[in-house]
């Protein structure tokens, strides 16, 4: 039977690979939606300049490769791929399905003689070379990726025009605003300097006396001009 389940993943492998792609086109919008969300946050936290960071678009291309390789190297199986084409055509009758737990099912598997199973799966393989297989590819989750990752680039557009750019005083904490030191306590007025000029009667007849430094007390003849 290995010829004919060679000929079987043939004719089913146009739809695998298809479905793969899909499921890599989906990966990479959901990455995209991921990253720009990844954006957002930031330009909303830190404003638009935070854009310029190379560990932000570090991150945000680690957001947009990650689901596209986990998509990407997402397997099909055959009897997957057969399901969804008996679902999509329905006349089939399951010999899809049949043909391919014939081939890829354990061995001596349910009581099919060796005739009767070449010919079931010789009959499914020309039925799928017939048949328009992209019609059978489930293209909602490709959609809806695709949606998400519009909305999220608008999200991040947004953010962009209209968060205004932070200033670095804006990034100052509120915990490091000290308030300046007061300044000493005012000092009371004090004589640092003093001289007095006692100038006696004139029927004195003696001179002028001058006194300097700061003295507690000043003693003169009564009518003198000190």
């Amino acid at each position: 039977m290995s010829a004919e389940r060679t000929r079987l993943d043939a004719a089913l492998r146009p739809y695998v690979l298809r479905r793969r792609a899909i499921a890599a086109a989906a990966g990479l919008l959901q990455g995209i939606a991921l990253a720009a969300l990844a954006l957002t946050v930031a330009i909303v936290v830190a404003g638009p300049g935070v854009l310029d960071a190379p560990e932000v678009r570090l991150a945000a291309l680690v957001a947009l490769l990650t689901p596209t390789a986990i998509r990407s190297c997402s397997r099909v199986r055959p009897i997957e791929a057969a399901l969804a084409i008996e679902h999509a055509f329905p006349f089939l009758q399951d010999r899809v399905a049949t043909a391919v737990e014939i081939t890829h099912g354990p061995a001596g598997r349910g009581a099919c003689s060796e005739t009767l199973c070449r010919r079931v799966v010789a009959e499914a393989t020309e039925a799928l070379r017939d048949l328009p297989l992209a019609r059978a590819l489930d293209r909602r989750p490709l959609v809806a990726a695709a949606i998400a990752a519009l909305a999220s680039i608008v999200l991040v557009v947004a953010a962009w025009a209209l968060i205004p750019p932070r200033t670095p005083e804006t990034y100052v904490p509120a915990a490091a605003v000290i308030a300046e030191p007061a300044g000493p306590p005012p000092q009371p007025p004090a004589i640092l300097d003093l001289a007095v000029t006692v100038a006696p009667p004139q029927y004195t007849g003696l001179p002028e006396r001058r006194i300097e430094g700061a003295a507690e007390s000043v003693r003169a003849l009564a009518g003198s001009q000190v």
